[in-house]
């Protein structure tokens, strides 16, 4: 018996994928989502998605200062090394060999922050993908439970015929540390850019925005 997702420190080393049938991690709830197209549909579509870029990118930059943070927000990920370029058409039709699926950045305003999306949509990179489990994230409420669980610990003791029962009293005058839980939060700046990308991938994961310089 196993738990937990054999596969995924493959998957770290080698990176994920982002086209195609995902694996099966064997943690999350059965449901079946099969891909839109196929891998072989979206490279077809490759020479359509590469026409209709511009367009795209300069129809979400009509926001001059949306657009501007995006831009600075690039430059600064090509300086910390999580994106290379920029190239040229010509170098990656050399690279690729004319098939390559451009998707726009665009930028979302959040508050007094403007963050940057990669929209993998348009061109239907997420419509060729399938996968066979619904991802489900807990949130605070798994977090609050637990924390009573461990609270709750001390209330039980070992019965002779390995059995646990719950006493009818404990001392409180000798609080043990689940008494006194503490936490914090731990927010990953940009988590999921620190994840690898499969290279094979590498044609599927051309990012493309509006230089407003």
């Amino acid at each position: 018996m196993t738990t937990g997702d054999d596969g995924l420190f493959d998957e770290l080393v080698k990176g994920f994928s982002l086209t195609g049938a995902m694996p099966e991690s064997g943690t999350f709830p059965a449901k079946s989502r099969p891909a839109q197209i196929s891998v072989q549909q979206l490279k077809e579509s490759a020479v359509w998605s590469r026409k209709m870029i511009h367009t795209s990118c300069r129809r979400v930059a009509s926001d001059k200062e949306i657009a501007h943070a995006v831009y600075q927000e690039t430059l600064q990920q090509l300086s910390d090394g999580w994106v290379k370029g920029p190239f040229t058409e010509a170098q990656l039709d050399a690279k690729y060999n004319r098939c390559w699926i451009p998707s726009k950045r665009f930028g979302v305003q959040q508050g007094q922050k403007i963050r940057a999306v990669d929209d993998f949509s348009e061109f239907l990179v997420n419509a060729s993908v399938s996968s066979t489990e619904k991802l489900q994230l807990f949130g605070i409420d798994e977090v609050i439970n637990t924390a009573r669980t461990f609270l709750g610990c001390d209330c039980l003791e070992a019965h002779d015929n390995g059995a646990w029962l719950k006493e009818g009293r404990h001392d409180t005058s000798k609080p043990t540390s689940w008494y006194s839980p503490k936490g914090r939060a731990l927010d990953l700046k940009a988590a999921y850019k620190q994840l690898a990308r499969d290279p094979q991938d590498a044609w599927a994961s051309i990012l493309a925005f509006w230089n407003d310089e």
